[in-house]
């Protein structure tokens, strides 16, 4: 059980490289992706206003991760939820659920409607957690995206197509 925890919001600009190399490990523990591979991703696809939400135990290890990156949809400012990644020593724990909590938190503070990409094998855990699968056609850069998108917001499920400027 976790009694401890700290949370953090760092912005992308302000990561230092220790909690880089954190945040890759974590992620690695989820995707078979390469170091070099992670970074190339960080740095395509995270402009220095974006931020990462992330949750250490006491010991200042990082137990829970995502990014936070401002993306458009329909050309409204929207917040993109990504690698949403949870240290296995803690799943199935709740760790996971407080992260998305605080996040809905956060984007409320906000006004802003958040945005997620995921498996169709997420869906029952990003509904547990209030957000709705989008049923219709959607565009990442011009290019049809045919992976579940979810919203914290019913109301874009009255929207034929939805175009997201940019991947997250």
């Amino acid at each position: 059980m976790l009694n401890n925890f700290s949370i953090r919001l760092v912005k992308h600009s302000e990561l230092s490289d220790a909690l880089i190399n954190q945040v890759i490990a974590l992620k690695q523990q989820h995707w078979p992706y390469s170091y070099e591979s992670q970074i190339d991703w960080l740095n395509e696809n995270l402009s220095q206003n974006d931020y990462h939400l992330l949750i250490t135990d006491t010991g200042g290890n990082l137990i829970a991760y995502m990014n936070l990156v401002n993306r458009r949809v329909n050309n409204e400012p929207i917040l993109g939820i990504g690698n949403v990644c949870v240290n296995k020593d803690v799943l199935d724990n709740g760790v996971g659920t407080l992260l998305m909590h605080i996040c809905k938190y956060y984007a409320k503070q906000l006004s802003l409607n958040l945005v997620l990409l995921c498996k169709q094998d997420l869906v029952c855990f990003y509904n547990k957690c209030g957000f709705l699968k989008y049923e219709n056609k959607v565009y990442i850069e011009d290019t049809f995206f045919d992976k579940c998108v979810m919203f914290s917001n019913c109301d874009y499920n009255l929207e034929k197509v939805i175009y997201i400027n940019n991947n997250f």
